[in-house]
């Protein structure tokens, strides 16, 4: 509340009275304020970057991730679902019809990452079918569906009466909806989105052709009936970003400028033109790291011209072991060494996101992500958990999240201490909560 400076020329005793009077209303209004801020543990994770000041730049929050985001139900079957299967709730809010055997059918809604917290998302593509064209923004989407490893992403959309869940296949434009209706719904909120090519043909060129030519329509002739994404030059402010897609991505934009017969195009090649004029960038180019677990070091492997990197922590498969010590060593050192890496970077100009996945598969010992899942996840909140010093880790992207912590990984109670919860509330205790 404003101050008011009072300018004494002579001092009676009723000036000073006065004086009391106004202070001590001044006091109990600060004191009446300062009941209605709002407690960390009471903000929703449907909104809390809400609670964040616009000036703080998005590499520089603690984001709740999901690697392979869309894998609840998949094209995989017993084992090969075990090796596949990443996640226990759907990206968004999504709803399904239970059919009574001796009842009316019943609409079925449960929340989804976004909703509850996570805004980093590990979305991998595959291609549906189709003549390889390139067409209007519809086509592209179309020809796009959500994979791992060749493995077609599904979600439920009824259970019949005896009982027997039927699935849909998640494909872009279900993507695409799920961030639309998030997006819409909290507009003070942003979506970090990595996408690549996954359908059993690692960098798939028709895959990544697609995945270009929709996001590259999307950036400079934005459709509203999917998300808007952010163009720029920099890593964007929260001011800047909220209710946008901000892209990481590590797709080969040549292989699109090849099938539109433009070979003077680089991989690179992330650009949007307004006017003839060069505006920024859709995305930012993945630059992947090598690190050494030993001596706790992580060096760039790769920087574009212009020095638009994303950092990686990209060791998540350990065929060497079944238990979990080493991709615990590479994890702590990602949450320990986060802050001094994003310190050297910027000091380099580089806009730079901070990535540690904590996500982990050893198809040779028969242990899986939830396995690793189970172990890691307790151990990464409970590492933040005593932290009191308020410590800079970026996007930590996991398998299960949002789930209990306590290594089961349950479905919890919608706003229970979660991971997502417990990685997000320490931007409160790092920049303090903005009343909104």
């Amino acid at each position: 509340m404003k101050s008011t400076k009072i300018v004494l020329c002579i001092i009676t005793s009723a000036i000073l009275i006065t004086s009391s009077l106004l202070g001590a209303t001044s006091m109990a209004a600060n004191a009446a304020t300062a009941t209605k801020s709002v407690s960390a543990k009471n903000i929703s994770s449907k909104n809390w970057m809400k609670y964040l000041k616009d000036d703080i730049k998005l590499n520089e929050l603690n984001i709740p991730g999901a690697h392979d985001a869309a894998m609840v139900h998949s094209t995989a079957v017993f084992p090969a679902s075990t090796f596949t299967l990443t996640q226990k709730y759907h990206i968004g809010k999504q709803t399904w019809t239970d059919k009574g055997f001796f009842r009316s059918d019943k609409k079925v809604s449960e929340d989804g990452l976004l909703e509850r917290g996570v805004r980093y998302l590990d979305i991998r593509y595959g291609f549906t079918g189709g003549e390889r064209k390139h067409s209007g923004i519809q086509y592209a989407s179309d020809r796009l569906k959500l994979v791992h490893g060749g493995f077609t992403a599904k979600c439920k959309v009824t259970d019949d009466s005896l009982g027997i869940a039927h699935y849909d296949n998640v494909n872009n434009e279900k993507l695409m909806q799920w961030l639309k209706s998030f997006l819409n719904e909290n507009p003070s909120e942003t979506v970090v989105l990595d996408i690549s090519s996954d359908d059993g043909k690692e960098n798939n060129p028709v895959t990544e052709s697609f995945v270009y030519d929709f996001y590259k329509q999307q950036a400079e002739n934005p459709n509203p009936k999917y998300p808007e994404i952010y163009v720029g030059n920099h890593v964007p402010t929260l001011g800047e970003a909220r209710g946008k897609l901000v892209i990481l991505t590590d797709i080969n934009a040549k292989n699109y400028w090849d099938d539109m017969n433009k070979n003077n195009k680089s991989s690179n090649d992330f650009s949007v033109y307004k006017n003839g004029s060069n505006i920024g960038d859709w995305a930012f180019k993945n630059a992947y790291t090598v690190g050494d677990k030993s001596k706790k070091s992580f060096g760039l492997a790769a920087k574009d011209d212009n020095k638009k990197y994303a950092i990686f922590k990209d060791n998540y498969w350990e065929d060497d072991s079944m238990w979990t010590s080493d991709k615990w060593q590479w994890v702590r050192n990602g949450l320990e060494d986060a802050e001094s890496i994003m310190s050297k970077e910027k000091h380099n100009n580089c806009n730079a996101f901070m990535l540690n996945f904590a996500s982990s598969n050893t198809v040779s010992s028969l242990a899986g992500p939830q396995f690793y899942a189970e172990r890691l996840i307790p151990k990464i909140t409970n590492h933040i958990k005593n932290d009191t010093k308020g410590k800079f880790y970026g996007i930590i992207a996991m398998d299960f999240c949002d789930t209990d912590n306590a290594g089961k990984l349950d479905k919890t109670s919608f706003g229970s201490d979660t991971s997502s919860r417990i990685i997000f509330e320490t931007n409160f205790s790092r920049y303090g909560i903005t009343n909104s």
